[in-house]
């Protein structure tokens, strides 16, 4: 995944800053579609796309280029195909 940008932007830093920038921006995504399927509603989705915006962690996985960093969106993606897939499993 490092490497796409590092070649877009031709070894320019700035390209991982780019490719932390909307990582990050997907994981508060991933978070508010995770809070408003679960809970039902958008106010709970907002909730959790603010908390996931104000996380320290997160923070310093949006300003740094680190190989672990891009996984926040994963997780966020994989809570919720595990949850979709449990409720239209059981019912």
């Amino acid at each position: 995944f490092l490497s796409v940008f590092f070649l877009l932007f031709n070894a320019d830093p700035y390209g991982g800053l780019v490719y932390m920038g909307l990582f990050s921006a997907f994981a508060v995504i991933a978070a508010f579609l995770f809070g408003k399927i679960v809970f039902k509603k958008s106010l709970y989705g907002l909730v959790m796309a603010f908390l996931v915006t104000i996380a320290p962690s997160l923070i310093a996985q949006a300003k740094f280029v680190w190989n672990p960093y891009p996984m926040s969106v994963f997780l966020f993606l994989t809570f919720l195909f595990v949850y979709l897939s449990l409720t239209y499993w059981y019912f």
